[in-house]
């Protein structure tokens, strides 16, 4: 059990929600009733902030937010692992006990957060959780928490939303070049997916790592046409934090 503020006139409220809320929690199973208590908590917290109760107070709220948090990412993982979550889509379901995310109320955006949360193991999670409230400026918030998943490697990203940020990345650089500038952004990506094909060669040749038939690379072999484009750029060299590329003549 987490230890709650000391109690006093102003803070009886926001402590009695908190109460409700680690009741709630406990008894909930379904996504609703934990997202119920999730934004029970969240009001408590934001309650807490706006009447100036104190760090252990917001924290201690945040906490219930989060365990309700990571609570509902796991349901939602044993559901799918169950097949009852119906996989990215599919629109429409019409068999028994199969939901989409739609039919829970939540964006596929929304899903991969709660699932990223739960991915922490227990006993890093709690000590991530004790490190910041012992502290004394820093609050606990579900980015934290997803930075700490990010830095745990167990949620790996998957190919898909690897597109999709690179796809975005690049879109964004694209808007804020100048016309001349973009003309040799393809050979600049081509360039950079020859050194990845190096890092990827130098990391399936650590030991332990290779492995008959797995970590082969599907980057342009020399030769190709990609290869040959990238030979019009010389190879990126970072200064001062950005990528410095010298132009050559497109034949």
């Amino acid at each position: 059990m987490i230890a709650t503020a000391k109690s006093s006139p102003a803070s009886s409220s926001a402590i009695a929600m908190i109460a409700k809320a680690q009741r709630m929690l406990e008894q909930a199973t379904t996504i609703k009733e934990i997202r119920n208590v999730e934004n029970l908590a969240q009001r408590a917290r934001e309650y807490a902030q706006a009447a100036g109760l104190g760090r252990d107070s917001v924290n201690t709220a945040a906490r219930y937010a989060l365990d309700a948090r990571r609570k509902t990412g796991a349901t939602l993982k044993a559901m799918r692992e169950r097949g009852e979550l119906a996989e990215r889509g599919e629109k429409q379901i019409y068999q028994h006990g199969i939901f989409t995310l739609k039919d829970l109320g939540l964006t596929g955006n929304q899903s991969s957060r709660y699932q990223q949360e739960a991915s922490v193991p227990p006993d890093v999670y709690e000590h991530w959780a004790r490190e910041v409230m012992a502290s004394d400026d820093r609050m606990l918030s579900a980015a934290g928490l997803r930075a700490l998943a990010r830095q745990d490697g167990e949620s790996p990203v998957p190919l898909a939303a690897a597109g999709r940020r690179v796809r975005r990345l690049l879109t964004k650089l694209w808007n804020r070049m100048s016309a001349k500038d973009r003309a040799y952004l393809p050979d600049l990506l081509a360039s950079l997916s020859y050194q990845l094909k190096g890092i990827m060669v130098a990391h399936c040749d650590r030991p332990g790592r290779r492995a008959a038939g797995q970590h082969k690379s599907r980057l342009p072999k020399q030769g190709t046409t990609t290869a040959k484009t990238a030979s019009n750029v010389a190879d990126p060299q970072p200064i001062g934090g950005k990528i410095v590329v010298t132009r050559k003549k497109l034949r």
